[in-house]
């Protein structure tokens, strides 16, 4: 392993895979090297739900330095390599992902890989009905299956469809109301003249 005091010249004080990598918070670690670190997410989105990142901090892939971090970046998919196949899913699939800055979702400023694998992964719809309706993502991705999120996500469109609709039809009956209520006014101020024009007429 590489040497403690190298590797912290490579770390932060105030970052928490910083601080998984210096040993400092428990994680279920399930691949270590020299350069990278995996252990598993704390709030899984799949069944099988690895977090893979590199032994120096670096923000994200914006701040990467091609030239001198290439060795970690070789690493971590080398890491994503052996990580999938020891879990048997290299051939039914998985996915690789890293999120960049505020709008990516990016909430550890320390770049790293998610493994998603263990299931039919679903599509991206589910955090673009996550971002359309205003669900936090740490909501979003709670403990709960990608399924139920969804479902989640529907059901609350679907509630706000219906108070939509609720609001409407109140409208239209206030307005019926108010219309009707003018009409029977107009109707009742003309046969009230009327009444009295035919008095005047036969007086």
């Amino acid at each position: 392993m590489e040497d403690i005091k190298d590797m912290n010249e490579n770390l932060v004080e105030d970052c928490i895979f910083c601080k998984i990598i210096r040993k400092e918070i428990p994680a279920n670690i399930v691949y270590e090297n020299d350069f990278v670190i995996a252990f598993k997410d704390i709030k899984p989105v799949s069944k099988i739900h690895i977090v893979v990142i590199p032994k120096k901090h670096i923000e994200s892939l914006e701040k990467l330095d091609i030239v001198n971090d290439a060795k970690y970046i070789v690493e971590i998919h080398k890491a994503v390599q052996e990580i999938t196949r020891s879990l048997k899913v290299e051939e039914s699939g998985y996915r690789v992902v890293t999120n960049i800055s505020k709008n990516a979702g990016q909430e550890v400023r320390h770049i790293h890989y998610h493994i998603l694998a263990g299931e039919k992964l679903r599509k991206y719809e589910i955090i673009k009905f996550a971002n359309k309706k205003g669900i936090n993502m740490d909501d979003l991705f709670g403990t709960d299956s990608l399924s139920k999120k969804k479902k989640k996500i529907i059901d609350k469109e679907k509630e706000e469809k219906k108070r939509t609709i609720i609001v409407f039809v109140c409208l239209i009956i206030i307005a019926s109301i108010v219309s009707y209520v003018y009409i029977l006014f107009n109707s009742s101020s003309k046969i009230d003249n009327a009444k009295g024009i035919l008095r005047r007429g036969l007086v």
